[in-house]
């Protein structure tokens, strides 16, 4: 957390708060907490004074281009919260960068657990800004179609699972909807990628798009920490089919859904929708 659909919904909802606006005061709060330049001293300097033209998200990073050559780089990873005041602020506990710009209004970067990262980049120095330059290509991209997933998988090896976690593959998709993309795929997290025939591929990328499509429509997922950049709750979570609930009743069957880790994480998955059957990975179940 936070994942693809939590991250485009901060930008979509920051976004329009502080395009053009000119940053007028950096504060640094905790220096741990800046990824890039080397110091944060060089960083405030370096963003002091330069104004927002525009954003973007890359996986679960997001990216605010600068007026003048450069990016301005959040990586929120699991704590990570980014918002804007049009108040007068005074940093609370947990904010560790405080940006206030001209005219008024302040973006808050707050993370309890200080494991997301702040980059200050010029054009040539993406290699600095975590895992940019590794990621993979972007699950909504109209170019990132049917063949082109299919390719790239069956050039895998490995759980599927672990695959659609891994960055450098897809880039965005995290625990939450790797697992529901699953569950609706009727996939389980342990098949091989290699034993996937090609009806199965092809309702893995379509409930890929489907779900993180109305995971962003509804604004993301909130369990604890997630918020928007106008601070409020995603509703995603009531949607929910299998993640985060173990031993309840699966939704389309009789069954009892059940945890167990897969790629080094807890996955929630229905025995019976998703059997781990590996002479039989193009099936469906009836629902």
């Amino acid at each position: 957390m936070p994942e693809l659909p939590e991250v485009e919904t901060v930008l979509s909802s920051l976004l329009p708060k502080i395009k053009g606006k000119k940053i007028k005061t950096v504060r640094v709060r905790h220096k741990d907490v800046v990824g890039w330049p080397e110091t944060a001293i060089k960083f405030s300097q370096g963003l002091c004074g330069k104004k927002i033209s525009g954003g973007f998200r890359r996986g679960k990073l997001l990216l605010f281009t600068l007026d003048e050559e450069g990016k301005l780089i959040f990586h929120l990873r699991m704590t990570g919260r980014l918002y804007y005041s049009d108040k007068i602020y005074q940093p609370r506990k947990h904010a560790h960068l405080v940006l206030d710009f001209s005219g008024g209004g302040t973006l808050i970067f707050e993370d309890t657990r200080r494991f997301g990262r702040v980059y200050l980049v010029k054009t040539g120095e993406e290699k600095y800004a975590g895992n940019l330059e590794k990621l993979g290509p972007e699950p909504l991209d109209p170019e990132f179609d049917l063949k082109a997933f299919s390719q790239a998988l069956k050039q895998k090896k490995g759980r599927i699972k672990g695959l659609l976690l891994n960055q450098s593959f897809i880039a965005g998709l995290g625990n939450i909807y790797v697992d529901e993309i699953l569950f609706r795929s009727q996939i389980h997290p342990e098949t091989s990628a290699q034993n996937l025939e090609d009806r199965a591929i092809c309702r893995i990328y379509t409930s890929m798009k489907e779900i993180l499509n109305e995971a962003i429509a509804g604004r993301g997922t909130t369990f604890r920490d997630y918020r928007d950049g106008e601070g409020r709750a995603g509703d995603f979570q009531d949607l929910l089919k299998v993640y985060g609930r173990e031993g309840e009743k699966c939704p389309y069957c009789s069954d009892y859904i059940e945890r167990k880790k897969v790629a080094g994480r807890s996955s929630f998955f229905c025995p019976c929708c998703q059997k781990d059957d590996v002479n039989d990975s193009g099936s469906v179940r009836k629902r």
